[in-house]
């Protein structure tokens, strides 16, 4: 009993747990010059599970758990993190979550309401070619394991900064460390007491840093969010022979007022995956604006985006999308959506059409 009372480890914490969650249930449809097999489609296109739990300390340390499960064929986790924050230093968050680049910038986007037009779910039906077509710099990456710091907010002004070791490394559950090169990438798995080279090369980014800053305030009753963000890596040895460093930058700027919002960003590839002996090579950049206006139970929200890309010296590629959404929310936690694409693809292969969606979506 006494060892027992020794080697006992401390008890859990009384954490305020929450649990949330939705279903969206989409109609899509496309008329495109390249068509796919099937220009229309019916299903789930998104489906999660939330788990929060935070605690605050006598001593004013706050911590929490974030976890985001995706419900599919199978049960994966999306976002999965821990974090620690007071009101002196800031935030750090460890594990699978968004990294600066993607949670730092503002940008019009954030208007779009439906499937959120080309920030969202078109791709369902649209058969893109290899123009740009989301507002997405470069190396934003998703949920891979990494490490944030965000600053505490001064006078409306926060800086954040990301690092990630690999830029494949899985949101939770991963045991593997990528190596530099092809043949040389260890395993690591203690519990079968394996340290050996599996002999693969992911062909991905290493040594990921990330750092942005934003500005947020409501002045005259106009609500106002400022933000840019940049990143750089360097690509694994055994990567696509000699590619270029992996470079992106995105800055913009939503406001909202009496119901409106608006907004503009844009962004750039920098020379992110060319060749370097490809002189007329570049990553790419985009612009993008849009605004909504919400009465009642209705949003309605229009935006337009262009993205453009260098192959080479003598040839590009340009993809302009207009998107067209409204929401109306029919009960506490459910809303009716539809959205149309107005899509314009110019490149080695053009593709002109629009696409089309209906569908509802249950929050809880």
């Amino acid at each position: 009993l006494g060892a027992a009372m020794i080697f006992a480890g401390p008890a859990a914490a009384e954490m305020e747990t929450t649990f949330s969650g939705f279903l969206k249930a989409e109609f899509w449809g496309a008329s495109q010059d390249v068509d796919d097999p099937r220009d229309y489609v019916f299903g789930v296109d998104d489906s999660e599970f939330h788990v929060k739990a935070k605690n605050t300390a006598d001593n004013g340390l706050s911590y929490g758990v974030n976890l985001e499960f995706e419900l599919g064929s199978s049960v994966s986790m999306d976002e999965g993190y821990l974090w620690f924050s007071g009101d002196d230093w800031g935030t750090i968050q460890l594990g699978g979550n968004d990294g600066v680049l993607a949670d730092m910038p503002y940008s019009g986007d954030f208007s779009l309401t439906a499937a959120f037009g080309y920030d969202g779910g078109l791709g369902a039906v649209w058969n893109f070619q290899n123009e740009i077509y989301f507002p997405s710099a470069a190396g934003t990456y998703g949920d891979q394991a990494k490490i944030n710091y965000y600053s505490p907010r001064f006078s409306g002004v926060q800086f954040g900064i990301t690092y990630m070791v690999d830029s494949g490394q899985a949101t939770i559950g991963s045991d593997s460390l990528d190596s530099d090169s092809s043949g040389n990438a260890f395993k690591v798995d203690l519990d079968a007491g394996i340290f050996a080279a599996d002999g693969a090369s992911d062909d991905q980014d290493e040594d990921v840093f990330q750092i942005g800053l934003n500005f947020v305030d409501t002045i005259n009753g106009i609500d106002i969010g400022i933000g840019g963000a940049y990143t750089t890596s360097s690509p694994e040895s055994g990567s696509t022979a000699g590619r270029e460093d992996t470079e992106g930058l995105h800055i913009g700027f939503n406001i909202g007022f009496s119901g409106f919002t608006f907004g503009a960003s844009y962004g750039d590839n920098f020379d992110s995956g060319c060749d370097p002996t490809n002189a007329g090579c570049d990553g790419g950049q985009f612009y993008e604006v849009a605004g909504a206006y919400s009465t009642g139970p209705w949003t309605a929200s229009v935006g337009w985006f262009h993205g453009e890309r260098d192959i080479s010296a003598t040839s590009d590629e340009e993809t302009d999308i207009i998107s067209i959404g409204a929401k109306y929310s029919l009960a506490p936690g459910a809303v009716l959506i539809t959205e149309f694409n107005f899509v314009d693809e110019d490149g080695p292969t053009n593709n002109d059409g629009t696409t089309y969606m209906v569908g509802t979506q249950i929050s809880f």
